[in-house]
Order: structure tokens, then sequence, then C-alpha cells
């Protein structure tokens, strides 16, 4: 049973492969070098949640792990030096990808989506996108409710006036 791939959960990564003789780790299909090229190119055409619905975080997380495993002296030390740059071309990516252009689009239509249906849209965005849509969204709200109630008398609240107005000099 040799080169045989098994997919672990994220939180083993710790615990079972980097300080073992048995398993080697690659990143995932998602994060390969093709799909990076194609993601740094143009990443707002991608339907990220289809790949992984917590794109981003388990990004950063397996790369924070990676680059903080701890080195041996061993033959697969050359192996995690590739994986730690892999891991460094992946940052730079991931970044480049959630700040750029998928941010801009995101909080776009977050921001103007009124009454819209815009569940073909968000069905596309991962975990953390669409926690910055529903705030965007929110938002939006927000503001269009204070632009409908205009300009009001504020009522003084009673502690306030119930409070001696005199000033006392020094």
């Amino acid at each position: 049973m040799t080169n045989e791939k098994v997919s672990l959960p994220l939180w083993t990564l710790p615990f079972l492969c980097f300080d073992s003789r048995f398993f080697d780790v690659t990143l995932p299909k998602h994060f390969s070098d093709s799909f990076r090229k194609k993601l740094d190119a143009g990443g707002d055409s991608f339907n990220l949640r289809l790949k992984s619905p917590y794109f981003y975080s388990s990004g950063f997380l397996l790369c924070s792990l990676v680059s903080s495993s701890p080195s041996s002296r061993r033959s697969s030390d050359n192996r995690l030096t590739l994986l730690k740059k892999e891991c460094s071309l992946l940052l730079s990516v991931l970044k480049k990808a959630f700040i750029g252009s998928r941010l801009r689009k995101t909080l776009d239509w977050s921001l103007s989506f009124r009454d819209e249906d815009c569940t073909s849209y968000t069905n596309t965005l991962t975990t953390e996108e669409l926690a910055l849509f529903e705030i965007g969204a929110r938002a939006s709200l927000g503001y269009q409710e204070w632009k409908r109630k205009g300009s009001r008398f504020i009522k003084v609240s009673g502690i306030v006036k119930s409070k001696d107005r005199r000033v006392v000099s020094p």
C-alpha cells in the first residue's frame, strides 16, 4: 500500500502529518497550481463554494499550519520546504482574490440589491463572502430606513431634562 492518498480533516493535520515518517502532506485539489493561476487571473468568475464552502478560511488555516510546522532533519524536509513555498504562493493568491474583484462585486451586490432576488449570486459565495454580503445588506437596509424616516425631531431624554443646567464657576 504505497502511494495511497487519503483525505483527512484539516484539524488532524498538526497531529498526524508533520511529525511522521508515514505521511506526505499535499494541498487539496482546489488549491492546486493550475487553479491558483486561474484564480489569480480573474477570481470573480468562479463558484468557490463548489470547491469548498470555507475556501478562504481553510486555505489560510492550512498555510498557517504548514508555515508553523517544525522542520526536521529527515528526507521529508525537502518536501516540507516545497510545501511551504506552495503555501506562500497560495496565501498571496487568496489575499488577492479575497480583497480584489470578488469583494468589490459582493459589496456592490449587497448594497444595491433592493428588492431583487439575488440567491443565484449568493449561492456562489463562500461562507466568509456571504457574511460580508449580509453585513452590507443590513447596512443598505438601515440606510434606506433612515432615508425613509427623513429628518425628524429628536426627543430629549428624561434624564437630560432633569439635570440642573447651571454652570458652576471655579
